[in-house]
Formats: structure tokens, C-alpha cells, sequence
């Protein structure tokens, strides 16, 4: 399942800021931009002007860059004609734009160029998708505090892993109380058919893959050592220094890489 490249949180900001819109002006917006409305469509949404913008959102493919194009501009279109970013509201759409990996420039939004992690913003609209708030929380802490935070960064990562493993353990019937995140893991991945012993000897590479499949743990096992010794959540002596930005990121990559690959294994062979 393709994540949406622009989350229903934010299209949802955007909306409720279209209220304060006339109807022509709603559709002057969306028109501009080559976009039409679905008028069949009937949302379970309170209003004329909720409702119309829902029908132009039921036109589009949130998965299709060709779509989000034509978003893109009506959402910049809004934003030019609220008078930029020194709004308080502007400020907070520019946010979650920023968020969803967009950034505005001269009236219009681009995409950013990598600036955060990618794996971030895929999980992030797979958090959306599935409507985990939670899962939602922590990635925003995680987007923030990298560069500001190493420590709440690092203790965030291993809540975002800890989180998703639940939440596909869960969802497929089996109990999570008392598990630390290396157990969590492995549970998860037994659940997954991931253990190295479920590759047949047969299969094309099974050496290779049985070792990346050991190694799964073993990212489990040291983001809670990590998170122990640097992150959030523990009381240590004050002489124990810090980590530093690069090593936030290094521990958020390999989060995300790790929580990605569950999260889209689960996807994959759901029951």
C-alpha cells in the first residue's frame, strides 16, 4: 500500500481554514489549479463548505505526484492570499507542510530535497493511513528533535519501534504485555515469518538473507542500549555527556529502516 504523499492531517488544516472561504472562492482555489470537484460524493462532514472541499479532495489520488501538483498549488494559492507566513495560522500550515516534506518559496510549495530522513516521511504517511496518533506524536518529536534533541531523539526512535511492534502484534491477535523492545522484535518478526530459520535452504541467496534477518534484533538490542545510555526516559549523573546530532540521525535511520520494513512486511501479508 503507497503511503499519500500528503497526510490527512494536513489536507484536513487546509480544509477547516476553507471555511472561513465563500463557496465561489473554494472553487476559484481548486479551479485555478485544474482540479474538479466530484459532486456525487457525499461526505459525512458538517456544511456546505466542508462538503465542497471533501468533493474536490474525493478527485484526487493522494498517491499520484501528478495530483499533489495540482494540490500544491491551490494549497499555495491559500496561503498567498492569507498574506504568507506571519499569520499564527499560515505558520501552522507551513508547519505541516514542512512536515510532509514541503516547503514554500515565492508563493508556491516544492518539495524538500531530502532534508529529512525519507524513511521518516514514509512512515509517517503510513502512521496517517492507518490513523495512529500515537505513532503520529513520536514522529513529529522525531523530525524536531534530531538536530535539537539528540537525546529525546534517540529515546523517541526506540518508542516509535517499540510502538509499530505492538501495533502489528495487536492487530494480528497476540499479546504484548511485559515485552522489552528486543523481545517485541522478535516476536514481531516470528509473527512475520522474518527468523532467519523460516528461509528455505533453496532460496536464491538464503545465506544472505538469513544473516540481514539476525540482524533485526540486533538493531533492537542496541537502540535500547543506546536509548539506556544517551536517550530520554532514564535518570543519569551529571557528568555523562551528551550525543551529538549525527549520532540522533544515525539512531532514527536505523529506526525507521527497521520499523519501515515490519510495518511493510505486515502490510504485505496481512491476513
Amino acid at each position: 500500500m503507497k503511503p499519500d504523499l500528503i497526510s490527512k492531517a494536513t489536507r484536513n488544516a487546509f480544509r477547516e481554514i476553507l471555511v472561513n472561504s465563500s463557496l465561489r472562492e473554494i472553487d476559484t482555489i481548486f479551479d485555478g489549479a485544474g482540479l474538479s470537484p466530484k459532486l456525487d460524493h457525499n461526505p459525512s462532514v458538517p456544511g456546505q463548505r466542508r462538503t465542497l472541499v471533501e468533493q474536490y479532495y474525493a478527485g484526487i489520488d493522494f498517491r499520484s505526484p501528478s495530483d499533489i501538483d495540482q494540490l500544491l498549488s491551490a494549497y499555495g494559492e491559500l496561503v498567498l492570499q492569507m498574506g504568507g507566513s506571519d499569520e499564527p495560522l499560515c505558520r501552522d500550515l507551513l508547519q505541516r507542510m514542512e512536515q510532509d516534506g514541503y516547503s514554500y518559496q515565492a508563493g508556491s510549495f516544492i518539495q524538500l530535497p531530502n532534508r529529512q530522513q525519507p524513511l521518516v516521511a514514509t512512515i509517517q504517511s503510513y502512521a496517517v493511513v492507518l490513523d495512529l496518533e500515537g505513532l503520529q506524536s513520536q514522529i513529529h518529536r522525531l523530525t524536531q528533535a534530531a538536530e535539537n534533541d539528540p537525546p529525546l531523539a534517540v529515546g523517541t526512535a526506540k518508542e516509535m519501534v517499540e510502538t509499530i511492534c505492538k501495533t502489528i502484534l495487536e492487530k494480528r491477535g497476540v499479546s504484548t504485555d511485559d515485552k522489552e523492545l528486543p523481545k517485541l522484535v522478535r516476536a514481531t518478526a516470528k509473527e512475520l515469518a522474518l527468523l532467519p530459520g523460516t528461509v528455505p535452504d533453496n532460496a536464491k541467496g538464503s545465506e544472505v538473507i538469513r544473516r540481514l534477518l539476525s540482524n533485526l534484533n540486533q538493531v533492537a538490542q542496541g537502540m535500547a542500549e543506546l536509548r539506556n545510555l544517551y536517550g530520554t526516559g532514564h535518570g543519569r549523573a551529571g557528568r555523562v555527556k551528551g550525543i551529538q546530532p549525527r549520532h540522533a540521525r544515525f539512531a532514527v535511520g536505523a529506526a525507521t529502516t527497521l520499523a519501515t520494513f515490519l510495518l511493510e512486511t505486515h502490510l504485505e501479508r496481512s491476513p
